[in-house]
């Protein structure tokens, strides 16, 4: 065994040695037989003053001898030819030109602390980079919460417009780059406007151009006051050669780079393209025009389409109209272009262009919601005389609600009342649509109650002023005084509600016994509901008279800016939801939540808002009789957690007035009585009686005034109450 294990590690060795020679000896071999080949030389380069001196020898020799026939262009090409290097030379001087104005291009700023707005302008393109409205902090953009400074934790103010969301990336754009960027420009088709800075302080800056061609110097002046929403815009358009005739049409571009808040929960498009237009002949006739990325995409279905206003033009108007404002409105706020002067007198404009400044997603709705919309406003034909030509505008930055400023210190006292009725920028949230609803008053009676509500709000926050949180205080306050105002009919309402659970049996047995006989069916349930003093009609009326209340405190809650970065216990805004935890991180519940749509956060106020419905709901609704019943029921309580689902994204302000409503409806379910004592005999005389004699029988409470009837009422409606809650205890 050892001599063979021996033997064999020699052959091994005896290998590795041969492979090795082997592998050598062909490498050489192969080096003998193929011998690689030499580089091939490459031609000198011939130096630049040998090319030149070249040229000029050839030059020589061929003037030298006429002989030579060389072919002469046409003048067709070179006219083309000279034509192209005039234009190569002219891009060139416009290249300098713009890295010139580039070197000098610096912000403009207009206010600061101590005025409503802070507005930076561009030195060279004349028009609006950015504009902060001081009162009002920045919230990020996804979970719409505030923004303070990493440095100095200070809150950061909300910047409306902007034409960058970053200020590094201005350093990468060109000049005509961020002059796209930027808003409220003027421009001039096919015209390249070159803007001097002429004049600038604080509160004042005026630019000017010229353009020689059209004979027109145009001049645009900005101010801004400390106690204003507004920049006050005047174009003056006046000639250089008071001898030469000069007309012109330019062009305002609307407001860009208005922010996100609330990525994560938002569920409708994040900008509207508003248009306010009054008749042509009657200032006191308001249109109101709206326009989402839905409007301009598809490309194959655009609803979004130019509104011409010297001449009817469907699907918008069938009169001619006048400007009164555009531009660009997000949840609270909106920036606008107003037409300063009685639009009627001299309308300036002749069109207006909603505009998407982003592709079309396609069905991702999404990113559909994310596309950023503008407006462009088109003058009509101006022509300049001996006198210079006035345009007077206001560029509006402020909140969309415009009534709420008249709850804000340090607004000038007529600039609310002036916004909203002369400029009609009531109309951004409170346009009245004619439409039926409209026609017959709903909407101003739902107006009026928003606007109402609105001032109960402000007044209960100014109560709770010295505690934090004073709005979540004050919505929780109004929710209890809406419903106390509203007890009598909402007790009235229960109470029938209460009488129809006590008449169900007798309802059903009815049903039962005359169910091949209508009329018979009906006689006995008009004599049921007499019996109990039970107004099958009743009912839908209370539901009606209370709408109007309900509505308006809903719309004054999903309007009011003051709620917006309001706190209240963990909620950080009540215009948000609460997000009371992240969840975004956790394994299973975040890919779960991202599949139902929750977002990262647990909301946690919509589920309570379901649960004390749901509650309120039992209390309510009667015992089930049958299987029909009992499913009803059971698709009740599932359309509850449809709503909860629906709910999950709303405002939290609105789910503590949806919390304290049911709490105080539960509370009222508490006081009634579980029966109800029903008399044997009607309490009215029959129907036939009734018609026989044709009036009522006179009685005690005829003889009262109308305030002593007021005040029994009254006074029997508290004894009722302090029975009902005796009969509890």
């Amino acid at each position: 065994m050892g001599v063979n294990r021996g033997m064999d590690q020699r052959r091994f060795i005896l290998f590795l040695v041969l492979s090795f020679l082997i592998f050598v000896g062909w490498a050489y071999l192969q080096v003998w037989l193929f011998p690689p080949r030499k580089p091939e030389a490459k031609p000198a380069e011939i130096p630049q003053a040998q090319l030149e001196w070249l040229a000029e020898v050839l030059l020589t020799r061929m003037l030298a001898d006429p002989s030579i026939a060389w072919p002469v262009p046409a003048p067709s090409e070179i006219e083309q030819a000279q034509q192209a290097d005039r234009s190569l030379a002219e891009e060139r001087q416009r290249q300098e030109r713009l890295q010139q104005q580039l070197a000098q291009e610096k912000p403009i700023e207009l206010g600061g602390p101590g005025y409503k707005l802070r507005v930076v302008l561009s030195s060279t393109g004349a028009a609006v980079r950015f504009i902060e409205l001081t009162q009002y902090q920045a919230a990020s953009r996804f979970e719409a919460l505030p923004v303070y400074d990493p440095h100095n934790k200070s809150p950061v103010p909300f910047r409306l417009v902007s034409d960058s969301t970053d200020e590094e990336k201005l350093d990468h754009l060109s000049l005509e780059e961020r002059w796209q960027r930027q808003s409220f420009r003027l421009t001039i088709p096919g015209k390249h406007l070159e803007w001097k800075l002429v004049e600038h302080d604080q509160e004042h800056a005026t630019f000017e151009a010229v353009l020689q061609p059209l004979n027109l110097r145009i001049r645009r002046q900005f101010h801004l006051s400390p106690d204003q929403y507004h920049v006050d815009m005047v174009v003056t358009l006046s000639r250089l050669d008071s001898s030469k005739a000069s007309e012109v049409t330019y062009e305002l571009t609307g407001p860009r780079g208005l922010p996100i808040e609330g990525e994560f929960w938002k569920q409708t498009s994040y900008w509207q393209v508003v248009i306010g237009t009054t008749r042509a002949d009657d200032a006191r006739t308001t249109y109101r025009y709206l326009f989402e990325p839905t409007h301009f995409f598809p490309q194959d279905k655009r609803q979004a389409q130019p509104l011409h206003l010297d001449a009817p033009s469907a699907p918008y108007t069938v009169r001619p109209q006048s400007l009164q404002y555009a531009g660009v409105m997000i949840p609270y706020f909106a920036a606008l272009v107003i037409v300063a002067d009685d639009p009627t007198r001299n309308p300036s404009m002749a069109q207006v262009i909603p505009e998407a400044l982003g592709s079309d997603p396609g069905n991702d709705k999404r990113r559909l919601w994310g596309v950023p919309v503008s407006v462009k406003l088109v003058s009509r034909p101006v022509a300049v005389g001996e006198a210079p030509v006035e345009h007077r505008y206001l560029l509006y930055a402020g909140p969309a609600k415009v009534r709420l400023l008249r709850y804000e210190s340090g607004v000038r006292s007529d600039l609310p009342e002036r916004y909203e009725n002369f400029y009609h920028l009531a109309n951004l949230t409170d346009y009245p649509w004619y439409t039926f609803c409209g026609a017959i008053g709903w909407t101003a009676l739902v107006v009026f109650f928003t606007n109402l509500m609105h001032a109960l709000l402000e007044w209960f926050s100014w109560l709770f002023s010295p505690l934090p949180g004073r709005y979540g205080f004050a919505i929780l306050l109004l929710t209890v005084v809406v419903r106390g105002l509203m007890f009598p009919i909402s007790r009235k309402q229960a109470l029938n509600n209460l009488k129809m659970q006590q008449m169900a049996p007798e309802l059903k047995k009815l049903q039962e016994k005359y169910k091949d006989d209508k009329q018979a069916l009906a006689r006995g349930q008009m004599e049921l509901y007499r019996k109990y003093g039970v107004n099958p009609f009743s009912g839908c009326l209370i539901v009606l008279l209370q709408m109007p209340v309900f509505l308006g405190l809903y719309y004054a809650l999903y309007e009011s800016v003051h709620l917006r970065l309001a706190g209240f216990l963990w909620i950080r805004n009540l215009a948000a939801p609460d997000m009371l935890l992240y969840w975004g991180n956790w394994p299973v519940i975040s890919q779960l939540a991202y599949l139902l749509h929750l977002g990262p956060y647990l909301h946690l106020l919509p589920i309570v808002s379901i649960i004390v419905m749901i509650w309120q709901q039992k209390m309510f609704m009667p015992p089930t009789m049958d299987e029909q019943q009992r499913l009803q029921m059971q698709m009740m309580n599932w359309m509850m957690v449809f709503m909860g689902y629906l709910f999950y994204w709303i405002a939290s302000g609105l789910c503590l007035y949806f919390i304290m409503s049911s709490l105080w409806g539960l509370v009222e379910r508490k006081l009634l009585p579980k029966t109800l004592e029903v008399s044997s005999t009607t309490t009215s005389p029959p129907a036939g009686e009734r018609r026989k004699s044709g009036k009522k029988r006179p009685g005690k409470e005829d003889q009262l005034t109308a305030w002593q009837k007021l005040t029994t009422r009254l006074r029997q409606w508290w004894e009722a109450l302090l029975k009902a809650a005796e009969k509890r205890n």
